[in-house]
């Protein structure tokens, strides 16, 4: 045993004890069941990684060939986390983020290849260059109260058990803590294990059961859906056409998004696309 193991400065913890772990043998080892989970480029690998990481292709040929290939994201939101590519940047999200300070230990769960900002330690189901850590959420691989606050961007859907994922949130996080949920009401399906959908009542509830509901409402509204789900139809119905007619649709009903407006996102109509809960770790008995 050569020491306790950390990454970015949070210990580690065996997924099935919770007990710190040690490096060992060129990978990490729990001191009381005597798993050993191999470390691979650097990352702590405590599952077989579910798929393969490859970087997203860039489109060739012409400059409008090159223009047409990237259609506007139908989400309002859509934006870039800097440097990643990733669309799925926005003001609530990173009004959250501003509130805790750089200081602190921050998860970002399911975060794909992307930094929300430096320091934040980065957990996937697959390995990545931007992944500090391959595991499943359902069992996390840290002690308990470790992190200030928890990014759950998009992910809730595409797992088993929510009720498990969200606590384990509450277990690694201190009292106080705060956990960011987003999740898809009127959204096509995006994945091959996309399995969720929530209201903003049903999505308030099922993080209460857990946390205490500081704030919610949608991030994406009637106009987003809208956008959404015609991309969706188009890109089915003309399937079997060339991408270029199927992504010239998709940049004729962009605009669509633009129609969303900030005062129907705290008290929504009846139709919706995306929607956030943010919910507090209980202090315990004062």
């Amino acid at each position: 045993m050569s020491g306790p193991a950390a990454v970015l400065g949070v210990p580690l913890a065996c997924p099935k004890c919770h007990v710190n772990v040690n490096y060992d043998d060129g990978g990490v080892r729990c001191p009381r069941c005597n798993s050993l989970y191999p470390i691979v480029n650097g990352h702590p690998h405590f599952i077989e990684p579910l798929g393969e990481w490859s970087p997203p292709a860039l489109e060739s040929g012409s400059r409008f060939r090159r223009f047409l290939a990237k259609p506007p994201h139908p989400a309002r939101f859509a934006g870039e986390i800097s440097g990643s590519g990733t669309t799925n940047d926005h003001r609530m999200l990173r009004d959250f983020l501003a509130t805790i300070p750089d200081s602190d230990r921050l998860l970002d769960l399911g975060s794909g290849d992307r930094r929300l900002r430096p320091g934040v330690l980065n957990l996937d189901v697959i390995a990545s260059p931007q992944v500090d850590v391959v595991a499943d959420g359902h069992h996390l691989p840290f002690p308990d109260g470790v992190f200030r606050a928890i990014v759950l961007q998009s992910v809730i859907e595409h797992v088993l058990e929510p009720p498990q994922i969200l606590a384990e949130c509450q277990r690694v996080l201190q009292p106080g803590g705060e956990v960011w949920v987003e999740a898809p009401f009127l959204y096509p399906i995006h994945d091959a294990s996309d399995f969720y959908r929530w209201t903003l009542a049903g999505l308030r509830y099922l993080v209460s059961t857990h946390f205490e509901v500081s704030q919610s409402g949608a991030l994406m509204g009637p106009a987003s859906a809208l956008s959404l789900t015609w991309r969706a139809y188009a890109n089915w119905r003309l399937r079997r056409t060339h991408w270029a007619v199927r992504n010239s649709v998709a940049w004729m009903t962009g605009w669509l998004k633009q129609l969303d407006r900030d005062e129907m996102m705290s008290t929504p109509p009846e139709i919706y696309a995306h929607v956030f809960v943010l919910g507090v770790k209980s202090r315990g008995p004062q």
